[in-house]
């Protein structure tokens, strides 16, 4: 039985020979990649010749074979091999390197050298900065993403020169065609990935007004939902002060609308979820006026606040999310004007005389605990905001609300 060993001397025979039996060598590589071969025995690494010429063989495939399969058959397995030891990145020559950034089918090699690597991450600035680095035209959306997310993550401020910006900036437009033709039931893998390429774009502040619309307008146009909201959370956290008034009041409008729809789902994705939550820490970052000149068109600010709290009732999940949104929107409301309609004694009224107000309050399950602490601090705020609000007729529903938040022994004593 071959030891681990023995496959390594092996490969490096086959990959530096003249005559290379190419099954011979997928095989060998893909019992090198298996995690449980490399467990079981120390690693011992391949030499910086035989790495390369290995790569080669993989790029060679590309004119050599035509299946995907066949491409994948190798390719796969030699990922893997450069991912279970990270010095084979290092092993590398330039050459290989600028092979892989011309490749249709190794592009994902690429973003993991640029990665792990900081001479190949140089390598590539250099390239695109003097327009050396030409894509395949057939190269997969995925992994051109990939690449550029890779690239921009690693890229310091000060190093983002003209020629780079524009370069990542023309990658990702490119790429909007493909995001607004994801399907709904996209794997969220896909979404990530999507989420990884902007925001990391949107960190360099390479985007300026036309960018930041173009941005609106793939969220806009997509049929994913929780693309939908990644872009939208994504693009207003990334965005400038300096923008266009008009621009910055598109962002939150698109952003506020979408989170109302969202959360209408009784029972929502749990990647959803976990996207609702982040519009209340975003809504602290814009402008009070902005948020008032917003929700003051058409009666928004009554149809969102009524939606979110009928979401927030229906659904424990959603209450949460929906009730925490609500208070750092009234906080941010009201106190940049009292007299938006409606106010906020008038929402106090709309919680106390809502049908599921008693039975969230008096409720003894404990799931529901987090939701009911969320109200109460809802209710709490919009008192800070209208002192007018309390009244004597409150008292029996406030002290049955106060009651269901004892413990069951303090509720006997």
């Amino acid at each position: 039985m071959f030891t681990q060993h023995d496959r390594v001397v092996l490969l490096e025979m086959l990959a530096l020979s003249g005559d290379v039996p190419l099954d011979a060598t997928e095989i060998l590589v893909a019992d090198l990649s298996r995690e449980s071969l490399r467990q079981q025995e120390a690693c011992i690494s391949l030499s910086s010749a035989a790495v390369n010429r290995a790569l080669s063989m993989k790029l060679d495939l590309e004119e050599d074979r035509k299946t995907d399969r066949e491409r994948t058959g190798f390719g796969n397995p030699l990922l893997q091999l450069f991912m279970s030891q990270p010095c084979y990145w290092a092993a590398l020559d330039s050459d290989c390197v600028r092979q892989l950034a011309s490749s249709r089918s190794c592009m994902e090699l690429l973003s993991l050298s640029v990665e792990q690597s900081p001479a190949h991450r140089r390598l590539i600035h250099k390239m695109i900065s003097q327009q050396e680095i030409n894509l395949h035209p057939e190269a997969s959306p995925q992994e051109v993403a990939m690449l550029v997310s890779a690239l921009a993550k690693t890229l310091p401020v000060e190093q983002a020169n003209d020629a780079l910006a524009f370069w990542l900036i023309k990658q990702f437009v490119g790429l909007s065609k493909w995001i607004s033709t994801i399907e709904e039931e996209a794997p969220y893998s896909v979404v990530q990935l999507i989420a990884d390429t902007v925001a990391p774009l949107l960190d360099l502040k390479l985007f300026g007004r036309k960018e930041m619309q173009k941005l609106l307008d793939i969220a806009s146009n997509t049929k994913n939902h929780c693309l939908q909201l990644v872009l939208l959370n994504r693009i207003c956290s990334g965005a400038a002060p300096d923008l266009k008034e008009s621009l910055l009041d598109a962002l939150l409008e698109h952003l506020l609308t979408t989170v109302c729809k969202a959360a209408q789902d009784k029972e929502p994705d749990v990647h959803v979820l976990k996207e609702l939550e982040r519009p209340a820490t975003i809504l602290m970052h814009f402008d009070g006026k902005s948020i008032v000149r917003v929700i003051s068109r058409d009666n928004f600010w009554q149809q969102w606040v009524m939606s979110l709290l009928k979401s927030g009732f229906r659904s424990q999940r959603i209450g949460t999310v929906a009730f925490k949104l609500i208070c750092t929107a009234c906080e941010r409301v009201y106190a940049e004007a009292l007299t938006v309609y409606p106010r906020a004694a008038e929402i106090y009224m709309m919680i106390l005389g809502h049908s599921k107000f008693l039975s969230l309050m008096l409720s003894t399950d404990s799931k529901e605990e987090e939701t009911r602490g969320c109200l109460l601090q809802l209710m709490t705020t919009l008192v800070k905001c209208d002192g007018y609000i309390c009244s004597v007729d409150h008292v029996p529903l406030l002290l049955s609300a106060y009651g269901a938040t004892l413990s069951s022994v303090d509720q006997k004593i």
